[in-house]
């Protein structure tokens, strides 16, 4: 991933959960900052995002997995969104939404994925799978809000750049296991996973 991602930004935090590969040697050799992961093992989700950000050294952070593609072409535009006056970004928006690809696991299929926000304004939660939430409201980034008689949305969606997610590299038992241990942790914190099934 950092081969194809890290020219595309001015910084690049990495998270080291205990790696016995060559992992942290690696990110040290595309000039990222490597960190030793101190949040809880068991509630990965929100707080890895909420860590990461601690030691971001600017405001708009993008978050990506490792088992993730992400289109070249929105690397690139990356600052032209966030820029202060950006003609392409709309008002109040501190948050963007991209599709996601499943190939082979669900090939017609599609989520979406809030992973260009602000920190000033956007915080996380679930365990598992990561909400942004604005901080001021404790309240989803992608609703609706009325302010001063006006609504307002926060979160702006950007259909033509696609991250591919390649998790059908893995086994159909291994897929499995995960979503099950993702069901308990969730379950854990009194939230109900999404219902997902292992083709």
């Amino acid at each position: 991933m950092l081969s194809w991602s890290r020219s595309a930004f001015n910084d690049c935090v990495v998270l080291d959960d205990g790696s016995t590969d060559k992992t942290v040697d690696i990110a040290k050799q595309f000039q990222c900052r490597v960190f030793p992961r101190k949040s809880d093992p068991n509630a990965f989700g929100a707080n890895i995002r909420l860590e990461l950000e601690e030691h971001a050294a600017y405001d708009w952070c993008f978050h990506a997995d490792a088992d993730e593609l992400i289109d070249a072409n929105m690397l690139e535009k990356v600052t032209h969104w966030i820029k202060p006056n950006s003609p392409d970004r709309k008002e109040n928006v501190v948050a963007f939404k991209f599709p996601r690809y499943n190939p082979n696991l669900w090939p017609n299929d599609k989520d979406y994925q809030i992973r260009l926000v602000d920190r000033r304004y956007v915080g996380w939660r679930r365990a598992v799978h990561p909400e942004p939430i604005l901080k001021r409201s404790q309240r989803p980034i992608d609703e609706w809000e009325t302010v001063g008689g006006r609504t307002v949305k926060y979160c702006q969606t950007l259909d033509m750049h696609p991250l591919i997610h390649l998790q059908y590299f893995r086994s159909k038992e291994l897929r499995e296991a995960t979503r099950q241990r993702w069901a308990r942790l969730e379950a854990l914190t009194g939230v109900k996973p999404p219902t997902e099934t292992v083709l």
